[in-house]
């Protein structure tokens, strides 16, 4: 490791004992190949306080693995609290967007109604997959900038109107 990531490397570590984690417990290492720090908190459980602290240093140039699988849950429990909060917040500042009811119409209609709230096509964007999945047309190669943030925002506006539901989304397949 060179002397400008050693030293960052242990300004991340003093990061993370400054959220409550013991110093011998905190193991933070350059890898080249992912030009990317690896961060190993290796102790018995944290607080819910510790992990969203950890969470919440700025900008992790890395990832961080728990070696205790209940603060690895907590971490994901953490962070979907808050993607989910977020996107109530995107839902609640975009006007007429669709609602998903599940007794009144279809994940198939539902899709065509977030299409047409885009400005798109329905049906030329999004696809059902089984009863949980909304899928997005890949972006033709080569790559269209257009086409690809024209999926970002369905995926925006879905993610946001669908965020009480059990509904994945993403983009599946290739060409």
């Amino acid at each position: 490791m060179g002397e400008q990531q050693d030293i960052y490397a242990e300004q991340l570590k003093q990061e993370i004992v400054a959220c409550g984690v013991p110093a011998e417990a905190v193991q933070v290492r350059y890898e080249h190949v992912l030009q990317g720090y690896d961060i190993v908190v290796s102790c018995g459980p944290l607080s819910e306080a510790q992990v969203a602290c950890i969470t919440d240093i700025g900008n992790l140039p890395g990832h961080v693995t728990f070696t205790d699988a209940r603060n690895t849950a907590l971490e994901w429990e953490i962070t979907n609290k808050r993607h989910k909060a977020r996107m109530r917040d995107l839902a609640a500042s975009m006007p007429n967007l669709p609602r998903y009811d599940p007794s009144a119409m279809s994940l198939a209609e539902f899709a065509r109604e977030i299409e047409r709230y885009c400005g798109l096509e329905p049906g030329a964007w999004i696809e059902v997959a089984g009863d949980e999945w909304l899928t997005f047309r890949k972006p033709s190669l080569p790559f269209n900038g257009d086409e690809s943030s024209r999926i970002a925002r369905l995926m925006q506006v879905a993610g946001a109107a669908l965020v009480d539901h059990d509904i994945r989304i993403g983009v599946i397949g290739g060409s």
